[in-house]
């Protein structure tokens, strides 16, 4: 992910034969003095956190500057013990270096209790939607999360099927003249 410092976010994330636990790790690339990326360099971080290491999940560059990850599929705990289709998710603060933790929609209760690779974009307000993953009538609604109030709130409803893996796509507006 490019931030808008100009550093690039990323997640590495290697299995073991030996039955060991999954390694997961976070890096910073930050283009060198000249801002070119051919000659910059890596700078490991530290992780969300040890029982969160999903191999797909969905996240983006906040208005803010900071980075928002959420849910995730195959996620292995700090034992290595699948946890598929986590309801984790955490902001990564460019101005600490910190992740912190994001309270799952509705404390993880009633239809929320995982969330695995749902629909997930940002909008022009800064809000971030995240897209119900579900083929159950009446649970095909939406989320917005606003990282000035680390809240939630209900919204619309999506299409009818599972949203799994699919993605949200912010279209311009067109003025009429």
């Amino acid at each position: 992910y490019l931030m808008t410092n100009g550093q690039v976010l990323l997640q590495s994330r290697t299995g073991r034969s030996d039955g060991t636990p999954w390694v997961d790790q976070w890096w910073l690339y930050s283009p060198d003095a000249l801002g070119g990326y051919a000659k910059g360099s890596f700078r490991k971080i530290a992780s969300p956190s040890a029982g969160y290491n999903p191999s797909n999940m969905n996240g983006a560059v906040l208005h803010s500057g900071d980075f928002m990850v959420v849910g995730g599929e195959q996620n292995k705990d700090a034992n290595g013990n699948d946890d598929n289709h986590t309801n984790q998710s955490y902001i990564y603060s460019t101005a600490t270096g910190r992740w912190t933790s994001v309270a799952p929609p509705s404390g993880a209760a009633g239809d929320w209790p995982h969330i695995g690779a749902a629909p997930f974009v940002e909008l022009a307000d800064g809000k971030v939607m995240v897209g119900r993953n579900s083929n159950t009538p009446g649970d095909l609604y939406s989320v917005l999360y606003e990282q000035a109030t680390d809240s939630w709130a209900k919204t619309g409803l999506n299409k009818v099927g599972g949203n799994i893996e699919q993605g949200y796509t912010l279209l311009s507006r067109s003025e009429e003249h």
